[in-house]
């Protein structure tokens, strides 16, 4: 890519992208085959425990909306297959499966395959390949700031209503929330974050969530959820205390 042709075509919708890109036959071949074969290996499981003698309810994992169609995972067709889907709320910078670190990689990647792109030029190639524009981040260094509260109430908020639109049940939605530490190696996201994410994705629509810690809930977190789950936690020397946060002594009370 070349500054000239992404600065023509990357805002142009999806017929300038498809030039940008160099899209052609073999090309949506290979992005078609590849979500053929997920939802065909996604249906052979399906089939399998369908011919135990009892229900098994099965639950996939895609990844948010944004990256779905490049990984294969259509929502609309694997909620025929499946009981529940656990859209992947993974937000975090670095590590792997987050949405600030993968964008990151995108960037990095352009601009060692495309010397002449600026990071602009970059972020400008990643809005056309996803629909996707961060808010207040125009850089990568930008992305060294943290979330802000657009964040949260745009990004967070619409990748949450599509995954609801997209499955019309929301029984069967619910968000697999993650803050970004172990097994994925990401930066660590605060409880700000993590009550930025939740009350972005109740707005939406949300009902039901599941929290993925790491491997244990510390203080804040826990009072965070809890006081989204109707009865918030109140510390105390003698009551319960998360386990990934030590609890006072007679030196911290």
């Amino acid at each position: 890519m070349t500054p000239d042709l992404v600065r023509y075509h990357a805002s142009g919708g999806m017929l300038a992208a498809l030039t940008l890109f160099d899209i052609n036959e073999d090309t949506l071949y290979w992005l078609r085959t590849r979500q053929e074969l997920a939802l065909g290996y996604m249906r052979s499981i399906r089939a399998q425990l369908d011919k135990l003698g009892r229900k098994v309810e099965l639950g996939g994992i895609p990844r948010t909306a944004t990256f779905s169609s490049l990984t294969g995972q259509n929502y609309q067709h694997m909620t025929l297959l499946f009981d529940y889907i656990f859209p992947k709320h993974y937000f975090w910078h670095r590590g792997f499966d987050g949405m600030y670190g993968t964008v990151a990689r995108w960037v990095r990647k352009l601009a060692e395959w495309n010397h002449s792109l600026t990071e602009r030029d970059c972020f400008s190639v990643i809005k056309s390949l996803f629909g996707l524009q961060l808010p207040n981040v125009q850089s990568l260094m930008d992305m060294e700031l943290g979330f802000s509260e657009e964040f949260f109430e745009k990004i967070v908020f619409n990748e949450t209503r599509r995954a609801l639109d997209a499955i019309d049940d929301y029984n069967k939605v619910i968000a697999w929330v993650s803050t970004g530490r172990s097994p994925y190696a990401g930066d660590a996201m605060t409880a700000r974050d993590l009550h930025g994410i939740l009350t972005a994705s109740r707005k939406a629509g949300l009902q039901r969530f599941l929290f993925h810690p790491d491997p244990d809930l510390g203080a804040s977190e826990w009072r965070v959820i809890s006081g989204f789950c109707g009865n918030v936690w109140e510390q105390s020397r003698n009551g319960y205390w998360p386990p990934d946060s030590k609890k006072p002594d007679e030196f911290n009370r």
